[in-house]
């Protein structure tokens, strides 16, 4: 079976980010794999107020 060593998400403010974040540990958990987390974005207050 073929595992994966790392993970990489892609943050973003949205609405589907916890959902997305509790897979994504899952999976690491799953394959004992390093999760990275990138964000590329612009940081806005109304963003962060949001989400």
């Amino acid at each position: 079976m073929n595992t994966l060593d790392k993970i990489l998400i892609g943050i973003a403010f949205s609405p589907n980010l916890k959902s997305n974040v509790f897979e994504a540990v899952r999976m690491a958990n799953m394959f004992d794999a390093q999760l990275i987390c990138v964000h590329v974005g612009a940081e806005s207050i109304q963003k962060k107020k949001t989400y």
